[in-house]
């Protein structure tokens, strides 16, 4: 029982909103903390848009004040050197000078591969009822797209909306609603997208053998998606289908697995099993972040301006050929950074992650198809359960100086299992509540049950032999019953021994409940001044009693107590006759002094 409700209250305590935050805000970090730092994917670059590129560049700190020429150079450079995806974490609402502008616009058009972020701002819209009182608010997010001519020469826009406010980022999102329009993918998506177009072909023919009808709407080739500036609108498609479909995402896997594509190589397969996992798994995802900043390699802006020239006479490698590139504001420096939020790699400077390496992280948590993925909730539940009935079974069973530590040893081994299966594959197993809320709540639980358990045994220990010892000696053994064993010595003590005279005419005369009921009335009379005087009662056989007493620091001679008790036990049998309408009981008394041997 204790197991089954230890399950149960972890279970139900786990899904609050409380326990909710404490897995995400603490038993997210316990994992990270195990797993440590991990190498990214090759394919993922930030270039950095830092101080130190402004001050040599000589532009202002603010990013959006900067020349769009320089913006054209790195576009070049980018895509002249191979780059898969160039993707801008920097809004472009305003024009600025022309000349940049449109050198900036024919670099994106000449490259095709160009993604631009947008603004999200969120607005909250009073609503009124039908007599045109005001009726509440809702919160609507608003778009804010890059200038037209950027808009037109790039691939697409989208945002990638965080939370600017004090607290740990831990999710992002994939798709994102705005006001008066379906949820739009945001950046990381939208790149990836763009970055997996070499499988576009295989992905459409899953989605034709699986929903034929729903598939004939979509671009019939990437190069004609991207040149028509589609991407998007396809993107938003495919998402529907799965929202509207619940199976899609079991579907799609189950068709990937099947012929010609079982064969297809490793790379191919991996790409189309992380967009159908992209596209149905919601519109949030948790972020596997690879370490603290700068773990993605990062370049700053200014040295892939500098690419080929030479650098204190070597040249500078610029390794981006088939790589996503995510440009944005990046500081290595806290008093320098501008974009930061706060994660489980914040460091103790005060150094956060910022924007772009986030989306950069997404990205390539979309890639290995390794974002954090929660135990689905039927698994959490048996695993919540399974936990709580074990220890609650281990401690029950055994004792709490052996429980404890195995207890202790058992969470140490659950940790390091989820730990081991958050490395290798993103799986987040609950850590808070099983080890620190099911298991001590389990030991306390048995101590508890055990303490109460005991005092039952001890209750039962004075119920039983109150009547033959002492009371101080009675509770002297039931707050120590392991000292209950045979001593095997001679000591020097008093032995009083009683003997009913006329009992087995007495026991012929009345059946056998009423015997019983007038010996316990008997022996209740003998017993008390027994007990009175410090005896313990040794042993009862049929008409015959023998009391002990021994010497004690308390009482090193107790002859006195024994004569004492001897008298009072003639005058109580006295008084009993004359109390009883049945034959009376006349009591013989012996007293002897001596060695006795226990």
């Amino acid at each position: 029982m204790l197991g089954v409700a230890a399950g149960i209250a972890g279970i139900v305590a786990s899904n609050t909103p409380l326990g909710l935050n404490l897995e995400e805000n603490h038993g997210l970090e316990v994992l990270f903390l195990l797993r440590g730092h991990r190498p990214p994917p090759p394919d993922i670059v930030v270039v950095s848009i830092d101080k130190e590129s402004a001050d040599y560049l000589a532009q202002d700190d603010d990013v959006t004040n900067w020349s769009r020429t320089l913006h054209a150079d790195l576009t070049e450079k980018l895509a002249g050197n191979g780059a898969a995806v160039i993707a801008f974490d920097v809004f472009f609402e305003e024009y600025g000078d022309m000349n940049g502008d449109i050198a900036f616009a024919e670099a994106m058009r000449k490259a095709n591969n160009v993604v631009l972020c947008e603004r999200l701002r969120f607005e909250k819209v009073v609503v009124t009822n039908a007599g045109g009182a005001p009726g509440g608010q809702i919160e609507t997010a608003r778009r804010f797209p890059p200038i037209s001519l950027f808009a037109e020469s790039s691939v697409a826009s989208s945002p990638y909306p965080l939370p600017k406010i004090p607290v740990k980022v831990s999710r992002d999102w994939m798709f994102r609603a705005a006001m008066g329009d379906t949820p739009m993918p945001t950046l990381p998506v939208v790149a990836f997208q763009l970055y997996a177009l070499p499988v576009y072909g295989d992905f459409l023919r899953l989605l034709e053998e699986v929903f034929p009808a729903r598939a004939s709407r979509l671009p019939r080739s990437g190069e004609e998606m991207v040149l028509s500036r589609g991407l998007e609108g396809m993107i938003r498609d495919v998402w529907e289908i799965f929202e509207q479909e619940p199976m899609a995402e079991k579907r799609m896997l189950d068709a990937l697995d099947s012929p010609p594509l079982r064969s297809a190589d490793e790379k191919t397969r991996r790409t189309l099993r992380s967009l159908i996992h992209m596209y149905g798994g919601g519109a949030t995802k948790f972020l596997n972040f690879y370490g603290p900043t700068r773990t993605i390699p990062t370049i700053p802006f200014w040295k892939v301006l500098t690419f080929g020239e030479a650098e204190q006479g070597h040249p500078f490698p610029l390794e981006v050929s088939g790589k996503a590139v995510f440009v944005g504001s990046s500081e290595s420096r806290q008093l320098a950074q501008k974009d930061g939020f706060y994660t489980v790699y914040t460091k103790e400077n005060g150094v956060d992650l910022s924007g772009v390496e986030i989306a950069a992280t997404s990205f390539a948590n979309l890639g290995e198809d390794m974002p954090v993925r929660p135990l689905p909730f039927r698994y959490h539940v048996v695993t919540l359960f399974l936990w709580g009935l074990v220890v609650g079974i281990l401690s029950f069973i055994v004792p709490p100086a052996f429980s404890i530590p195995a207890v202790a040893l058992l969470s140490l081994l659950y940790l390091g299992a989820a730990g081991y299966r958050f490395a290798t594959a993103g799986a987040w197993y609950p850590v808070v509540f099983p080890l620190l809320f099911q298991g001590p709540l389990v030991l306390v639980g048995a101590v508890a049950w055990n303490y109460l358990a005991l005092g039952r045994e001890r209750k039962n220990f004075r119920r039983a032999f109150e009547y033959y010892l002492p009371v101080d000696v009675v509770d002297e053994l039931a707050n120590n019953m392991s000292g209950l064993q045979v001593s095997n010595r001679l000591v020097d003590g008093i032995c009083l021994a009683t003997d009913a005279e006329q009992y087995t005419s007495l026991s012929e005369s009345l059946d056998p409940k009423e015997l019983a009921g007038f010996m316990n009335r008997y022996y209740e009379a003998v017993f008390d001044p027994i007990k009175r005087r410090g005896g313990m009662v040794s042993n009862v056989v049929g008409d015959s009693m023998l009391a002990l007493w021994l010497p004690t620091r308390g009482n090193p001679d107790p002859l006195n107590d024994a004569c004492e008790a001897a008298l009072e036990i003639a005058s109580a049998m006295g008084e009993f006759s004359r109390s009883q309408e049945m034959q009376a009981l006349p009591t013989r008394i012996g007293l002897h002094s001596g060695e006795i041997f226990l």
